[in-house]
């Protein structure tokens, strides 16, 4: 009876953890966030350095499709994920000028591996308290049947979902 138990006990962990993964990492606001109404979308930082990785024959070309990806990802966020809100957004990487922002949304940890796959954090800052609110931990966006850039795009719009999710669910959605 003994032999059956860490077997039993390792299957039934199995089960439990993709559940328990299926919610990659989010962490729900403790306050209600509907009355934030100006909120800075931080850039996600692509990794220039991986171009070669993912297939690119120059850094410069990788800039070009980072750059173009974190434009719609911002344009999505005003139009779809955020509407009805103030959205402004990092112009590069080292911008974070937060100043009249009620919300801060940060990224870090964030990989696109050269499976397709993007891996990124958020954390959803209050910016006049100072305090995270909100985050997405070590999540997991997996672009299906597409070329390198529409990959990042269908990724950071599953991304754009979670936020949206978070910051205006009842927004959610539309």
């Amino acid at each position: 009876m003994k032999r059956f138990a860490l077997p039993v006990a390792l299957f039934l962990l199995c089960l439990a953890l993709p559940a328990s993964m299926s919610a990659k990492g989010k962490k729900a606001p403790p306050v209600d966030l509907s009355n934030m109404n100006h909120i800075f979308v931080g850039w996600v930082d692509l990794n220039p350095s991986a171009y070669s990785s993912l297939g690119y024959k120059t850094k410069d070309d990788w800039v070009a499709a980072i750059n173009k990806a974190n434009a719609d990802f911002l344009a999505q966020c005003k139009a779809k994920y955020l509407a009805g809100r103030t959205v402004e957004g990092a112009k590069n990487k080292d911008d974070e000028n937060t100043a009249g922002s009620d919300l801060y949304i940060r990224f870090d940890d964030v990989v696109f591996d050269s499976s397709y796959v993007l891996h990124a954090s958020a954390h959803v800052i209050d910016v006049k308290e100072n305090k995270e609110v909100a985050t997405i931990t070590n999540a997991r966006y997996r672009g299906r049947l597409c070329a390198l850039e529409g990959c990042i795009t269908k990724e950071l719009d599953e991304l754009g979902i979670d936020l949206q999710g978070i910051i205006a669910p009842k927004e959610k959605g539309k």
